[in-house]
């Protein structure tokens, strides 16, 4: 995708670095792009994110794309291996910056990609000193709650806090003016160490509709991106609503968005005609937190999608949804007339007890019946499932395995099973004395006794009811894992648990090999200990035995080679990957080039066939011209001759007369 649109340099350019989905482009800088050019600001995009995956080979789309969800490389490493993979992108994108020196650049941010994002803010720095840096996007809202937004966590000097679209467009006009004064509300400014002193809040946009469609059109062709959802069509994606009316204990997303506010029906209505008249696109996912958070607004778009046939025919949508009695089942039969397919619900658990403490406002009661309505009318429906939640007991997951089972008919897939996580800024973190947590990193403990390992085991436990039910499990979050297992049982925990696409077969059979290789382990090791109790019985010496069980954990050493060898491997493979991939492209220069040089020396010979054609003509003539010369001459000598004898006759008869 170019840097410039049209003749002039842009103003402001808008980047998205990797990793990040591909299937659409990304939302925030669409809305953003298009509330920069409807104030006159000339704006360009670029998705580094999406050029580096082009360029990147398959084994490395893999570990770092992988299912959407980022996991098989340490986070702080994947600007080093897109710099490996994918140098082009990068090279290019930093070049085109170069060249066309914008004033302000703005990086969107999240966990996964704050590192590489920084990597090009280093980059673009060192070019341009005087262009302003700007990041918005969640993790500027997990920083925050860190107190580690400032200039040793982000290499710039603004960063955007909650919803950007008026943010962006004062906080430029105030750098392209050159007159900063005053704070703009929503904006922090990146010091050595976070200073909130001048920092003011900005009030969300109470009405959504002012917000101009976002710009798609900025992106180039889109079908650069198109993967197609499951029916495999061309989807893009959609808000009808920002905020959520819940606010979930383990939840951050509704505080970063605000209150829950809705568009007009109308206004959405005519975003989906519009986007489907100019870019040929009937296939919406629905990002919001909470479709259903407004009903009476939601039906009344569906009935606008269902009286206008003519222009939003074959118009479908799928959307999150939280588990309420806010679906009954009048609109979910409008939600299916009016093109939707699935709804993903935030369900869970089944526990009532786990269900208060994670504040949610549904009874288990309400979830069946919710799932069974949707069902009912013709959705698919999925969920989600949250394992370890603080104070979680076994009998509390058992209860949650038990609604399963009773309510397997209506539950197309579970799109996540999730160890319960600790994020900054929610509650749970925030206030963990509120829920019974023990703060210690990842490996936190709460006063039912749940620390990582039993959390874990609590998702495995639940992955393995589940395969007995029958219910697919599209991927697991089994929270932090390194990324450089050690030994084998934590290979398989990673095969299973990090978004890698195994179906329920698959999954068996790793857990299965996990299983019979502890089980091998525990039994290595009862024969071991009870040899060396014996032996100290019979007063024997055990220093060889001894040296037997060091052979056993030097096995383990053994596996972390192994393990280390293989990844040496697959980088080798990568790496021959893309040196054949050079030398493929040079073989096909190089083709070109003879190609090239054939069809001149055979158009060459064309000629010299041609010109030896005329040759042999030419000769031919000659060689006819020549016989006729020397006919010629015979005639004219047989006419000399003949002349000559009549000359002589004619004088001797004239000196005959003349004697007499």
């Amino acid at each position: 995708m170019d840097i410039v649109k049209n003749n002039s340099k842009p103003e402001v350019l808008l980047v998205q670095a990797p990793p990040w989905g591909v299937r659409y482009p990304p939302l925030s800088l669409a809305y953003l792009a298009a509330a920069l050019r409807e104030a006159g600001i000339h704006t360009a995009v670029e998705d580094v994110n999406l050029n580096c995956y082009r360029e990147c080979p398959e084994t490395v789309r893999n570990d770092i794309w992988s299912d959407g969800r980022h996991t098989i490389v340490s986070k702080d490493a994947y600007h080093t291996v897109l710099q490996k993979h994918s140098p082009r992108a990068i090279d290019t994108f930093i070049e085109k910056v170069k060249e066309h020196s914008p004033k302000v650049i703005g990086f969107t941010i999240n966990d996964f990609n704050r590192h590489t994002s920084n990597y090009l803010a280093e980059k673009i720095r060192a070019i341009l000193p005087e262009s302003k840096i700007v990041y918005g996007g969640p993790e500027v809202y997990t920083l925050l709650s860190k107190r580690e937004l400032d200039s040793n966590h982000l290499e710039g000097d603004y960063a955007v806090v909650g919803e950007g679209e008026a943010t962006i467009v004062e906080l430029t006009l105030k750098v392209l003016s050159g007159i900063m004064d005053g704070p703009v509300p929503g904006v922090i400014e990146l010091r050595e160490e976070m200073d909130l002193s001048n920092y003011v809040r900005r009030t969300p946009i109470t009405r959504l509709d002012t917000i101009p469609f976002p710009a798609f059109d900025m992106f180039g062709p889109l079908t650069s991106y198109y993967t197609g959802d499951a029916s495999g069509e061309p989807t893009l994606p959609f808000l009808f609503s920002r905020g959520c009316v819940e606010k979930c204990a383990y939840c951050v997303d509704y505080k970063m968005n605000g209150v829950y506010r809705t568009r007009s029906p109308q206004n959405a209505y005519e975003e989906m005609v519009h986007i489907q008249k100019q870019y040929g696109v009937k296939s919406f996912e629905f990002i919001d937190l909470a479709m259903n958070g407004h009903p009476r607004r939601l039906k009344e778009l569906c009935e606008m999608l269902i009286a206008d046939q003519k222009h939003t025919g074959g118009i479908r949508f799928f959307s999150y949804a939280i588990v309420s009695d806010r679906l009954p089942q009048d609109l979910l039969h409008s939600l299916k007339a009016a093109g939707c397919t699935t709804i993903h619900f935030g369900f869970e658990t089944a526990s009532q007890n786990v269900l208060r403490r994670m504040n949610k406002s549904y009874s288990p009661e309400i979830a069946h019946n919710c799932l069974k309505a949707s069902h009912t009318a013709g959705l698919q429906t999925c969920i989600n499932l949250i394992t370890g939640f603080p104070g979680e007991t076994e009998e509390e997951l058992d209860e949650t395995i038990q609604f399963l089972r009773e309510n397997a008919e209506y539950i197309a897939k579970v799109l996540n099973v999730s160890v319960c996580v600790l994020m900054p800024g929610t509650d749970i973190n925030d206030m963990p004395e509120k829920f019974g947590v023990k703060p210690d990193g990842d490996d936190w403990t709460d006063e039912a006794g749940n620390d990582l390992a039993t959390r874990r085991a609590k998702a495995i436990r639940l992955l393995e009811a589940l395969d007995e039910i029958g219910i697919d499990v599209e991927t697991v979050n089994f929270g932090p894992i390194s990324s450089d297992p050690k030994r084998v049982p934590d290979i398989l925990d990673f095969l299973l648990t990090n978004g890698v696409n195994l179906d329920r077969k698959q999954r068996r059979k790793i857990r299965n090999f996990k299983q019979l290789l502890e089980d091998k382990v525990k039994e290595r090791n009862i024969i071991i200990d009870g040899l060396i109790e014996s032996l100290k019985a019979a007063r024997i010496d055990t220093k060889e035995f001894e040296e037997v069980r060091e052979f056993g954990r030097q096995l383990e050493v053994t596996t972390k080679l192994l393990t280390s060898a293989v990844n040496a491997a697959k980088e080798h493979s990568a790496k021959l990957t893309q040196e054949n991939q050079i030398q493929y492209e040079q073989l096909r220069e190089e083709r070109a080039s003879v190609e090239e040089l054939a069809r001149v020396l055979l158009e060459e010979q064309a000629l010299t066939n041609v010109a030896h054609d005329e040759i042999e003509r030419l000769k031919a003539i000659i060689t006819g011209l020549s016989d006729q010369c020397e006919s010629a001459h015979r005639e004219l000598e047989a006419l000399r001759k003949t002349k000559m004898v009549r000359f002589a006759s004619n004088i001797r008869g004239l000196i005959g007369r003349m004697k007499l």
